[in-house]
């Protein structure tokens, strides 16, 4: 699908409708409010308590006991965190974690994708669909509940804010796919949404 051709003018036209139908979506949904609120707390709270480079040079330093730290920070973030998920009534976690898409999905990514498959079904063109199917798919595999460095060993779902030693910073889960859709999307294609 990747180097086919394929007509432009029409792949664009369903890629703008299917990405502001989840634009809307996900700036309807009280999701998108809480994720806002909380990477702004996470920049404060990252700024202070991580600041780069200095944090970094003191673990290279021994100044600073990187584990004991990232927990003592974790715990402090998890109030946070836990505050603006009670403030917003926002549901994370899937009700069973029976199947691949219950335990690696968190809830709010989970509807975005069913969403944007519903979507996807009103395509009529079937090549135009397959494309937008790779493109979802690759969407989908970004937005695992997963830290940035489990990315590829999938060993424990994450539906939490941690500490990211890839990072040297607290990171948090993926909790919308818009970003990474429209990523992946304005790669190959210019949106007009």
């Amino acid at each position: 699908m990747k180097i086919s051709k394929h007509n432009i003018q029409e792949l664009r036209h369903e890629l703008n409708r299917v990405g502001r139908f989840l634009q809307r979506d996900s700036i309807n949904s009280g999701n998108a409010l809480f994720e806002r609120k909380l990477v702004e707390e996470l920049k404060y709270f990252n700024k202070n308590h991580f600041p780069t480079p200095d944090f970094k040079r003191k673990i290279r330093l021994n100044e600073i006991d990187e584990k004991l730290y990232a927990v003592e920070k974790e715990k402090e973030v998890l109030k946070i965190y836990h505050d603006l998920i009670s403030k917003h009534q926002i549901q994370i976690k899937q009700s069973t974690s029976d199947g691949y898409l219950d335990k690696w999905y968190l809830k709010p990514v989970r509807e975005e994708l069913n969403s944007v498959l519903e979507q996807l079904h009103t395509v009529k063109n079937v090549e135009i669909k397959k494309v937008i199917q790779v493109i979802l798919s690759r969407t989908a595999r970004s937005c695992r509940a997963t830290s940035h460095s489990d990315l590829g060993t999938l060993k424990k779902p994450v539906t939490t804010p941690y500490y990211c030693s890839k990072h040297a910073k607290i990171c948090k889960p993926i909790f919308s796919i818009w970003s990474l859709w429209n990523r992946y999307l304005s790669r190959h294609y210019k949106s007009n949404y």
